[in-house]
């Protein structure tokens, strides 16, 4: 009975040692790296697609979310993965008329309010452009990749982005940063080369970013919208 009760003690420390090790593996498996984007006047960049190409993401099956609220696409920029799906529920009180020009991707989803649309499907890498048939001031972007590690500046132009812990390594870490200021009708990107032992890094864009006027919500469609900056 003893040596059967020594066996179980020493069967559940070896089980705990076992789970500890794999824990403290899994926590030093990837490194977070914090990238600031600003532009030629150090003012911080939003909405900036920043991505690492030699490091692909697991695969997401999830269904990303475009919403519409105060006749807005929210988020603004949304970046989703090749063959992954977008959701478009409608938030304001009112119908949109979304619909995308851009080829490969282009795609239209009709008068609809509330969750009445179907989830679209974006088979292939590259920008989508978004904009709606009734309210012209609406534009909105969605960022395709091609299963590369990315994230999207928040706010105050950062994002914090998780690779791989053999990053660490590189002297010479590539990274690449889209905005659509630079190429709003095709992901052409910036690049940048870090060193892979830092964990923070600025990248300044060879562009300056312009304050919205405070009355930019009662400018007139025509003046800001859709079709004055794309002509479609």
């Amino acid at each position: 009975m003893q040596t059967r009760r020594r066996y179980s003690h020493s069967f559940f420390f070896a089980a705990v040692a076992t789970f500890s090790l794999l824990l403290g593996s899994s926590v030093s498996l990837a490194n977070e790296y914090d990238i600031m984007v600003v532009d030629q006047a150090g003012k911080s960049v939003p909405n900036a697609v920043v991505t690492f190409p030699d490091f692909k993401a697991k695969k997401d099956e999830r269904t990303a979310v475009m919403d519409q609220v105060d006749q807005q696409f929210k988020p603004e920029v949304l970046a989703i993965q090749k063959t992954q799906s977008v959701d478009f529920p409608n938030s304001d009180n009112i119908r949109h008329h979304v619909y995308s020009f851009s080829r490969p991707n282009h795609f239209e989803i009709k008068l609809f309010s509330g969750s009445e649309s179907k989830a679209v499907t974006f088979e292939h890498n590259g920008v989508a452009v978004l904009g709606c048939n009734i309210h012209d001031n609406m534009i909105g972007f969605i960022y395709i990749s091609d299963g590369e590690i990315l994230g999207v500046t928040d706010n105050n132009g950062k994002v914090s982005i998780e690779l791989p812990k053999e990053a660490e390594t590189s002297e010479q870490l590539m990274l690449k940063v889209w905005h659509s200021k630079l190429s709003p009708l095709s992901n052409e990107h910036i690049e940048a080369k870090v060193n892979g032992k830092e964990m923070k890094h600025t990248v300044t864009l060879p562009m300056t970013i312009e304050d919205k006027p405070e009355n930019s919500e009662s400018m007139p469609p025509e003046s800001s919208g859709f079709k004055k900056k794309f002509g479609k």
